[in-house]
């Protein structure tokens, strides 16, 4: 059976921004993730860290705006589940890196 794509909507800005970039995405497959990223879309890798963090922030205002709590109490519960996960001893995730 095939499953059913249940993928999001592009937001707007990337609509109209012609050189916009899709960076990374993500998805739960049988309790694991799955993502598609583009690595190698900045020298610097510490730049990846300042894109999770935008996401945490994006994610915790979505989720005030769902009702969960407020944005500030969300995003420091993101973030300390977020430093116990980088610091467990788990191996990093292997795959293959697709070409476009």
């Amino acid at each position: 059976m095939k499953a059913k794509y249940n993928g999001l909507k592009v937001p707007p800005g990337a609509l109209k921004q012609v050189d916009s970039m899709e960076i990374l995405r993500a998805w739960e497959v049988d309790g694991a993730l799955h993502c598609s990223i583009r690595p190698d879309i900045w020298e610097d890798p510490g730049a990846w860290g300042i894109v999770l963090a935008d996401i945490a922030r994006q994610v915790a205002a979505a989720l005030e705006e769902e009702g969960v709590g407020k944005g500030e109490e969300v995003l420091a519960q993101i973030v300390e589940q977020f430093t116990k996960e980088v610091a467990a001893a788990v191996p990093l995730p292997h795959g293959t890196f697709l070409d476009d």
